[in-house]
């Protein structure tokens, strides 16, 4: 027995197949199954949400084998199935159609923007007219992708705006909610709006973002899609797709200790960043992972994308290079380690007529306060330049004695011109 409750039904192909079958059908009289079935001959129609008639056909069907026996020997004619498989092929091409016509719009959208501007390399069309106050914006994102090595000088994006919220649902779909999107055939870049004297993306709930920032990032996307091409895309993770798009266009911290520490502070699904705006916190993570292995591992872009190491691997080895290459504590100036006590009652034992005396002292007072590595290092005789094998204080004596004052040097402007 086959029941199908649904209140809206285009077309139901189980009810088909539960015909061929000879299956007793009970549905709601709606779309489909009001055309496919015969009542009281190959299924039972019922007032749409009437819950109270669907039980009461149902119920004996359910204690009566029998009866449930005979409902179902019930097939439909020859040809009333051959019209239900017509008007089955009918309804899935004109999908397959509309589809299609829906992917060419995307795809070349240029009727739909009467208005355009080109500038660096980038074509902005819209509704209504363009300011030049967007051109500043169209350079920064320009410098930006030059960074990439997928970046050609002959390159070109066409970026579409929006403009209200029907256009932009209409446009980016299951994407309305991003602040741009990069369609994958044709490479199109829709932006829900831009505030032309921020030089900003805005979006119809209120976020902002750098319109510089959001063009480098899906300008990206196309350059990956050219060099790996469209089903490897598909196929990369989501750390890899989005986070080199992130690493050339963002506009966060460059520092990997900054990046950790503003991950370590954030709370929720964004990261909020020093300018004010909002980041998804799975795109920060993943702009993080790329620089480390771009900036230290030294890794090209085709090496990170073949990379087989899993993104937690990736953030483990991360925080380990961190804790051995940061700065210690130690070198930090504070009130603890800062030998401000003892610099100010050597210059008012010698005086200030004894600056040799002066900055030896201040030179040890910096030697103490750095951690061991530093202090080792700069002990090595190539970084000092001491007699070899001399000892510490004829290593001062013969600094103290080669001190001189650095000449003074002005500008051309400045000096006087000599008189013949």
């Amino acid at each position: 027995m086959l029941v199908v409750p649904s209140r809206y039904e285009p077309f139901s192909m189980v009810i088909v197949e539960a015909m061929l079958y000879g299956l007793p059908i009970a549905a709601y009289a709606v779309g489909g199954p009001a055309e496919i079935l015969e009542p009281a001959r190959t299924g039972v129609l019922l007032p749409p949400r009437y819950c109270v008639a669907l039980a009461a056909v149902l119920l004996p069907l359910v204690g009566d084998p029998l009866l449930r026996a005979r409902a179902g020997t019930r097939r439909p004619e020859r040809g009333r199935l051959r019209s239900v498989w017509r008007r089955v092929l009918v309804v899935a091409g004109a999908q397959v159609l509309l589809i299609v016509a829906y992917g060419v719009l995307l795809a070349f959208p240029e009727p739909l923007f009467p208005v355009c501007r080109s500038h660096a390399g980038f074509t902005v069309c819209a509704g209504r007219a363009i300011p030049a106050s967007v051109d500043p914006a169209l350079d920064e994102a320009r410098r930006r992708l030059a960074r990439s090595d997928l970046y050609r000088r002959d390159d070109r994006f066409r970026v579409f705006v929006a403009g209200t919220p029907a256009w932009n649902a209409f446009l980016n779909g299951p994407y309305r909610q991003a602040m741009g999107r990069s369609y994958e055939f044709g490479g199109a870049i829709f932006l829900p709006g831009i505030d032309s004297a921020a030089r900003e993306v805005v979006h119809f709930d209120g976020r902002r973002a750098s319109l510089a920032w959001i063009l480098a990032h899906e300008a990206t996307h196309n350059l990956m899609r050219r060099r790996l091409g469209q089903i490897a895309s598909w196929r990369l993770s989501g750390w890899k797709r989005e986070g080199y798009p992130e690493y050339i266009g963002g506009d966060g911290p460059k520092t990997l200790p900054e990046r950790l520490r503003l991950v370590d502070q954030s709370s929720g699904g964004a990261v909020v960043l020093p300018d004010g705006y909002r980041v998804p916190r799975q795109y920060f993570l993943a702009e993080t992972r790329w620089r480390y292995l771009l900036d230290v591992r030294g890794l090209t872009f085709d090496g990170v994308i073949e990379l087989q190491e899993t993104p937690e691997t990736i953030d483990r080895e991360l925080r380990e290079w961190l804790a051995a290459h940061q700065v210690q504590p130690s070198m930090k100036c504070s009130a603890s380690n800062f030998p401000g006590p003892q610099l100010l009652r050597t210059f008012l034992t010698v005086g200030s007529s004894t600056p040799k005396r002066l900055l030896t002292v201040l030179r040890s007072g910096a030697r103490a306060t750095m951690a061991p590595t530093v202090r080792s290092r700069l002990a090595q005789p190539s970084n000092r330049r001491p007699i070899p094998g001399a000892s510490e204080s004829s290593t001062v004596e013969w600094q103290n004695a080669h001190w001189r004052p650095k000449e003074r040097r002005f500008p051309a402007w400045l000096k006087k011109p000599v008189r013949p």
